[in-house]
Formats: structure tokens, sequence, C-alpha cells
């Protein structure tokens, strides 16, 4: 039998939401299209009309689009006297929407403003990540054309080949596949002078002359630097001023061109400023100067033909693709090593391959060199991905909040309705008082994510480096405002759209209850976002408490030494090597006399310093494996240093003052050394030669082990070296305190500095400090991503507060009547608790579900806790469970104290 008419539900939907000019046109067809396939049978047609139903829906929002764009095209295009009726008269519409929407709105400001501050906390969290995000991995370069610019890097196999300077500057002037290549070496800080007085802080960056002229940067004042500026020769030369420092440092003036700078001993003649946007090729690494390459580095550097001290970059020529010009400089860089090898110059080929496995490894580079981006890369991803669910939660709370109000609102449309407005006027309406909340919150989350974006990127880098990030909001973090704004205003306003467009005036006109609010379908759909967000409170608050767990974890490790009142310094010194072991002494007993200094020691290298050294071994009695690598890290230290340092001596003698030169060659090695090495037996005694050094070198001590330069990693054989018998430079300081390291952190850069002229102290700080720096990426993420769950969890017990005192208003008469009728208190407070807990257990599924998938992705950042961890998810779904159950606690109170006579004589 042939049913009489389409499925009533999609009929209905097509009548109250399809436009006008549509609505005869597209009914038609389809009544048409379903009459001749219900002849084949009702199932079929009804699948039919369902899915053409469906697809005439979707394209309505892209038909208003076009609409809303043609007709403010023609208001643009035409002017007044030749719009036709209905297009003045669509503008006035709008114009009157927009006045009502604002009316609206500043009806009922206490539900404006919850509204508007609930959104510019997501929609600033999400903003102050995103311009980081922006900062470090997504803007370019302001240089010209950045998408041509490509880094280059050596490679065999997958480990990285130094190119050297002499292997780069003969690879730059053969290549054709560039159109240049030029060497950045990353800012430091050097001795400096000018008219006299000594510069501190200035950070200076060594470039090829071709740098500028290659980045297509233009200068902001005289000129940058030229090739021919960069010819070896005499010391000194000319300099190339950031703005930064232009500004503050030189008066900004222009009379700062020609003024001379000393640094290290050479002048330099300032004869240009860089433009402001201009720090440098690298992301996070200001420097203040650049100097030609060729007179500020030290010609046994240039020379150096087995290791770099800087970077390359290079500019594709037009046509060439990124492959071709790999596969040319990889043939050039194999020749150019084969060259060096049959001279017998020093290269870098490694022993285990041949020149042909060495290539040349082209990345895209528009973002500048990669400071930032491979240690900040995921955890950013992971941070964006946290803040898009904590602004879900708050569009969700949003819609509840819209959700109640458009229910009091119930009569009031029913009544336009009845007397003939349309229900896309009405809907239009609802969308704008959305819309003009959320740009409004949109603007307040601006403010929020400027004031915010400098303290999350504190956890990237220094205060001074962080703000070389440029998080000021620019056009492309405006664009994400004004998008997040938008859509979170179409999102959470399209709940009361869809509620008003639905709604019959008849019935709302009739019905006792339209004024009271929801119906019981809208409040079931109102309870169902309230477990969506119960979920993804779950979901942020596994995260983050794997994080956390995780941070933990790493800052219990045991470094092997006392950081607790350790003090370190990073310094430099012009000291002769003759006169190094004098000068170590007197540096020694110069921060000893420092009231509050325990003891003092130096080092060539500093732990946790990212600094690496280390030296192929002969180790006596030892028969390495024929693949097995004896390559071990290395230190020289004074002889206070064990003492200094907090690192226990396991056996044996420490490092003596009598281990100078004249001395045979001692040495002291840690616990994994000795294990490795000598299991099974004792390594005092045993000797052991550097590959390259003839002198064969005693155990004399060994030292508990101590980590380097990673809380993740396993101990590692380490010995150490007397200062006083290999005469390396001290560049690492450490200091022993008895007293706050506040008190003693100026006295003890004085006692550093005074020592000598030549003396440049880099930075002085706690050691706790310098071990923090090294695991910033797990305290970002930790911090933040509990800080994001905190704010979900926040909107979400909102929200459960929000719809059951709703729910208690609403059920009002029902609970007078239980008292009334003899029913406990206690009951009514159940009743309400049981409503908080029906909505728990049925988000805490879901949000397990998404959690247990979700932690396979952050696996990599947790370090002793597993991302299945029962501990912590449990701990997660009570704390959940409690801040639920307390925000439905006031509801249940209130509703348990009301007074049945009052209320029935009411009803």
């Amino acid at each position: 039998m042939t049913p009489e008419s389409p499925p009533r539900i999609w009929q209905g939907l097509l009548r109250r939401i399809l436009p006008r000019d549509w609505r005869t046109d597209v009914m038609g067809d389809l009544e048409a299209g379903w009459r001749k396939r219900a002849e084949l049978g009702s199932r079929q047609a009804a699948v039919w009309y369902r899915r053409q139903a469906l697809g005439y829906l979707l394209r309505i929002p892209r038909l208003a689009a076009k609409r809303l764009r043609v007709r403010f095209s023609d208001a643009i295009r035409f002017p007044r006297q030749g719009r036709s009726r209905a297009q003045e008269g669509w503008m006035i519409s709008v114009v009157q929407d927009i006045r009502m929407a604002l009316r609206s709105l500043g009806r009922h400001p206490g539900f404006t403003l919850i509204v508007v501050l609930t959104l510019s906390l997501g929609i600033g969290a999400n903003t102050a990540v995103f311009s980081l995000t922006d900062a470090v991995l997504l803007r370019s370069l302001p240089v010209r054309d950045p998408d041509s610019l490509v880094a280059m890097a050596g490679r065999c196999g997958d480990g990285r080949v130094s190119i050297s300077y002499p292997v780069f500057t003969e690879m730059a002037e053969r290549q054709d596949a560039l159109i240049g290549l030029f060497a950045d070496c990353s800012p430091g800080l050097e001795r400096a002078r000018m008219d006299g007085r000594r510069l501190s802080d200035l950070r200076v960056a060594s470039v090829s002359g071709n740098y500028f002229q290659l980045l297509g940067v233009r200068p902001r004042l005289g000129r940058l630097l030229t090739p021919e500026d960069d010819q070896r020769g005499a010391s000194g030369g000319v300099a190339v001023a950031s703005h930064t420092f232009w500004s503050t440092r030189l008066g900004g003036d222009e009379s700062a061109l020609g003024r001379v700078i000393e640094v290290d001993g050479s002048p330099f003649t300032i004869v240009g400023v860089a433009p402001p946007e201009f720090f440098g090729a690298r992301v996070g690494a200001r420097a203040d100067l650049w100097l030609p390459i060729n007179r500020s580095v030290s010609e046994s550097s240039l020379d150096w033909r087995t290791g770099t001290f800087f970077n390359i970059m290079g500019r594709l020529k037009p046509g060439v693709s990124l492959q071709q010009a790999q596969e040319s400089l990889s043939a050039l860089f194999r020749h150019v090593l084969e060259a060096d090898s049959k001279a017998g110059r020093p290269t870098v080929v490694r022993e285990d391959a041949r020149v042909a496995d060495h290539r040349v490894l082209l990345d895209p580079a528009r973002n500048g060199f990669d400071a930032l981006r491979s240690a900040y890369s995921m955890p950013l991803k992971v941070l964006t991905l946290a803040t898009a669910l904590a602004l879900l939660i708050v569009c969700f709370n949003v819609a509840n909040l819209m959700l109640a109000r458009a229910a009091s609102r119930g009569r009031e449309m029913a009544t336009r309705l009845a007397l003939g407005a349309g229900r896309l006027r009405l809907a239009r309406q609802l969308t704008l008082e959305s819309l003009l909340l959320g740009v409004t919150g949109g603007l307040g989350g601006l403010l929020i994510a400027w004031t915010a974006s400098p303290f999350i990127a504190s956890f990237i880098a220094s205060p001074e480096d962080a703000a070389l990030l440029y998080l000021k909001p620019d056009p492309r973090v405006l664009g994400y405002a004004l998008a997040a704004s938008l859509i979170t205003g179409l999102l959470f306003g399209l709940a009361p759209v869809v509620w008003s467009a639905l709604r019959d005036p008849g019935t709302a006109l009739g019905s006792a209850r339209s004024e009271a609010g929801m119906s019981r379908p809208r409040l079931r759909f109102a309870k169902g976002l309230l477990v969506a967000q119960i979920a993804l409170s779950l979901l942020l608050l596994s995260g983050a408490g794997l994080m956390l767990g995780s941070l933990q974890e790493l800052a219990a490790v045991p470094l092997g030494f006392q950081q607790q009142s350790l003090a370190v310094a990073s310094a430099s010194f012009e000291i002769p090597r003759e006169r190094r072991n004098a000068f170590r002494l007197s540096l020694e007993e110069r921060l000893k006399a420092v009231p509050g200094v325990r003891s003092a020691s130096a080092s060539w290298l500093g732990v946790f310093t990212r600094s690496d050294m280390g030296a192929n071994l002969e180790i006596s009695g030892y028969k390495p494996a024929p693949d097995e690598s004896t390559a071990v890290r290395l230190n020289t230290v004074t002889p206070s240093y064990l003492e200094t340092m907090g690192v226990p001596l396991r056996a044996g003698r420490p490092i003596l003052p009598s281990d100078n030169q004249e001395a045979p060659k001692v040495a002291l090695v840690n616990q994994a050394f000795a294990d490795r090495y000598f299991a099974g037996r004792s390594p005092l005694g045993a000797t052991f030669r550097m590959r390259g050094d003839d002198a064969d070198v005693e155990i004399v001590g060994v030292t508990g082990n101590f980590l380097w330069n990673d809380l993740r990693a396993e101990n590692e054989p380490i010995f150490l070296l007397p200062a006083t018998q290999w005469g390396m430079e001290m560049r690492s300081i450490q200091v022993r305190l008895e007293v706050p390291y506040a008190s003693v952190a100026g006295p003890l850069r004085k006692a550093i500095e005074g020592l000598d002229e030549s003396t440049l102290v880099r930075d002085v700080h706690l050691m706790s400090e310098q071990v923090d720096s090294t695991i910033r990426s797990e305290r970002m993420l930790a911090h933040l991503s509990g800080w994001f769950a905190g704010l979900g969890t926040l909107m979400a017990c909102l929200g459960i507060y929000g719809i059951l005192s709703y729910s208690v208003q609403r059920r009002r008469r029902e609970m007078g009547v239980r008292l009334a009728v003899g029913a406990q208190r206690r009951g009514i407070l159940t009743l309400v608790l049981r409503e908080a807990a029906v909505l728990l257990i049925l988000g805490l599924p879901l949000g397990l579900a998404g959690s247990w998938a979700a932690s396979r992705t952050v696996s990599s950042f947790l370090y002793g806790v597993a991302a299945d961890d029962f501990a912590v998810h449990l701990a997660v779904v009570v704390l959940l469970a409690a801040v639920t159950l307390l925000a439905a606690l006031l509801p249940a109170c209130r509703a348990a104290s009301l007074d049945p006579a009052r209320i029935l004589r009411c009803e």
C-alpha cells in the first residue's frame, strides 16, 4: 500500500527552515520524486526523501553566505538613490535586527556579562596559545620571499656530519643550484667597549657578507653588510646594529652611524641599522650586532676542517626544485670531501663510511633556523588541542545559558510568529545576538591573550628572549581571534536558533508552561551538553594529571650531586695558557673570600648546559667488540670540584693540587665507567690513553654517578681530568653557598669580573634553575594543561550548577507536593544529587575512553608514568566527581529548604 505523504518530520523541517523562495519549488520537486519512487516501495522512497531533504538543508548556510555577500556588495557598489526597494528594505531590517539584539542584551546585563567573561576566558586562552604557536612554528621570517629559503646540513646515513667553513666557502663558490649560500653563527655574549665604556649584555652574531643581501633585508638606516666587507685580512671592519640596540643603547640618532665599537679588542664601525622587525634568522635568538664572519672569527676556527661553528642557509633559484638542488649540492659535497681525502687534508668523512655515503640535506627554512621548533613543536600542538577542548566546553556552557534564555523568551517568540514574523527573521536576530556576544568575548579574549602571552612564553625562554618572539597581536593573530569569535558565536547560538525555529506558535501560546521555560526534550538536550562537558573535562584532567605526574617524577630524579645551595656561573677569560693555573687559583681564592661562600671550583664544561666533549679511549685490559665505540664524555676540573658539586668519592683519592704538569697524568672515573670497562675488578691503578695522545693516564679515584645534560638519560661513563695538567680554559664556575643566593649574587659577579679586564660573565644563577631549564617543555605542558583543564572543569561545574538550579526551579511544585505529603528533606536533597550523579555516570565512561585514546598522543612526553596509569585516572575521576557533587550541593540544599505551604499557595 502506497503511503499518502512523505515523512512528516522532514516535511516539517523543510517548511520551517527553507527560505521562502526555495520552499515551493523544492517541496514540489521532492514530492514528485517521492511519489515516483513510492510505487516501488515506501521504504525506498522514504530513504530517498530523507537524503534529498538533508542535502537541501546542508546547502542552506552556503546559500545564506552567498546572498549576504551579494547584498553587501550591491549596497557598496550602488549609490543610495540607485538601490532597489528590496535592497533598501533588507538593509533597514538588518540595522533593526542589530539594534534589537543590542537592546535585548542590554536588558539583561548580568547574563550578558557572564557570557562575555566566559567567552573571553576561552577565546583568550586559545588566542594566547595560538600567538605563541604562530611565533615559534608558523610565522615566516620578515624577509623577501621566505618560501624560497632553505637550510643546508651534512648527513651520513642517519647521522649529522659537519660542513666546515673551508668546505662551505668552496661549495658557495662552485654551486649553481642556488642563488647563493650564507653562513650564520648563533648570537652570543661578547666583550665589547664603546667610547671607553664597557658594554654588558651585547649579543653579537658573525655572518657572511652576503647574509642580508640573500635574505632580502633592507636597512632602516645606512647600509648593510656586503661581500666586500667580509674579506679576510686585518682585524676590525664594519658592523650592522639591530633596531633595538640602535634605539636603546645608541640614542636612536642618525649620528650613531660611524661610531666605533670594540668587540674582543677589534674595532668595528657601525655602518647601518637593521629594520625593527628583523632580529636575525633564528627564532628566539636576539642579535644586537652583526659582524663579518671573516673579520670577527679567529683564523684557527675559519681553517677548522673537521668541525663547524655556524649554520648554512641559501635561496633556491627560480624553477629549481628542492630535490634538484639537494642532488646537485650532494654531488658537489662528495667531490670536495674526496678532493680533501686525496690531498691528505683533515676531513669529516667518518671512519666507518665512504665518501659516497655522505650527502647534503636541504630543508625549507621560511621560518628561519630551527632554534625552538624541534623542542616545542609537539608540546604546542598538544596545548592547542587542549585549549580547543576547553573552548568547546565553554561553547557548551554558553549554549546552555542561551537555551535557558531562549526558553524564558518563549512567549515573546511565539507572539511574534503568530503576528506574522518570519522564522528566518527570528533566526537572524538570535544569530546576531550570538555573534555580538562572540565578538565582544573575542575582544576580551584578545586583551587576555595580550596579557597572558608573555607569561606563557616564559616557559619556553628567559623573559628577555621571550620578548623576541613578537607576541603582540598581528593581522594573523587578530584574524584567528575573529574567526574563533565568529565560529564560537555560531556554535553556541545554533541551539536556541533551532529551538525557536521548530517551536509551534499555537502550542507555545496555548501552553501554560510556555513562560516557565524549557520543555522536557529541551532540558534533556541541555543535560546532554553537560554530559559532553563532563567527558571533555575528564579528558583534560587526565592529560594534565599525567603531565604533572611525569614532571614530579623528573623533579625527583637523583642527579648524583647536590644542587641545593649551589650557584654556577658561565664565563670566559682571555688568559695565556702559561698563566691559566695561577689564574684559576686566584679565582678560587677570590670567590672563597666572598662572605657566605663555603667552597668554589671551576671546570671546562658545566653540567646541564647542553655542552659536550668526549674522547675515544684505549683502556688497558679491555678489548672492545668489533663495532663497539669507546667514546667517553670528559671534563677538566679543579681539585675542589667534587667538594663543591657534592659528588661522592667511592674509592681512591680525589684530584690534588699536586697533580700538576710535572706530575704523572691522572684521572677520576665515575661508577658507570668502572662497571662498564672494569666489571668484577677495581679500576684503581689501571691506565688508558686518549686516541691521538701518547700519554698514559692513571685512574686514581672512582666517583659516584652523576647526570650530565638530561634528566631522562641513564648513567653513562664519564672521566674527569685535572685542569692543572691539561691547561684547558675554564668556562664554568661552581660556588657552594652557606647563605641565601640573593644576598651573594652581586658580590659573586663582581668577584669574577674584577679579577681580569678580559673577563666576560655570561650568567650567574642557581644550579636548580639550570637543571629546570632542561625540562622547560615538560613544565610548560604540565602547568598550562593543568590550567586549561581547570578552566574546562570550572565551566562544566558552572553549567551543572546552572542546569540543576533551573531544574529545581522548574520542579518546585512537584517538590512542594512531596514535602507536603510527608517526604523527608533528606530525600529531596538526595533527589537533586542523584540527578547530578546520573550526569556524572553518563559522562565518565565517555571521558575515560577519550582520555585512554588521547594519552597515547602524549606518551612520548611522559617519564615514570604510564599512559594508562590507574592511580592517575582514579584520582582524576574522584576529583571530578567531588567537584561535580559540590556544584550540585547548593541547588540541592535550596530544594531541601523549600517551604511547601508557600509554594502550594503560590501555585
